[in-house]
Order: C-alpha cells, then structure tokens, then sequence
C-alpha cells in the first residue's frame, strides 16, 4: 500500500502542477475557434524569429494561409 500511496501523491502533484501552470485561452474573436499548441522550445524560439514584430497569432494565420493557398483551397 505504501507503493501506491506514493504514486497516487506524485500523479496528484502532476495534476496540480499543469493547473497552476494552465492559461486561459484567448478570447475567440470574428467567430473563430482558439487553438492551444506545444512546441519545443526551439521551435518556438525559431517561431519568435520569424514573427519578427508580428504576434504569433498573425504569423500561424499567415502560414495557414499560404498553406491553404498552396494547395488551391479556399481561405
């Protein structure tokens, strides 16, 4: 029993951790559904790079966009 105790301590500890760690989702605007992602922490450092000025927002709109593009889908 004391196995299992430790382990029901440790996945609570976990649970606890991810919400304190857990952000709202940004509010929805013009209809549109909110999207959550998690990267490495390179790729996001490569994201900020690209972004530039932009938010990340503008900058995965665009991609979606181009992407859409692409392959002859409407935006």
């Amino acid at each position: 029993m004391p196995k299992r105790g430790a382990a029901r301590e440790k996945a609570q500890a976990t649970v606890d951790a991810a919400a304190a760690s857990a952000q709202p989702a940004p509010a929805v605007m013009q209809g549109g559904q909110s999207l959550s992602v998690h990267v490495s922490p390179e790729r996001l450092e490569a994201l900020k790079l690209i972004a530039q000025e932009r938010s990340l927002e503008e900058v995965i709109a665009d991609l979606i966009d181009d992407y859409l593009r692409k392959n002859s889908m409407p935006t």
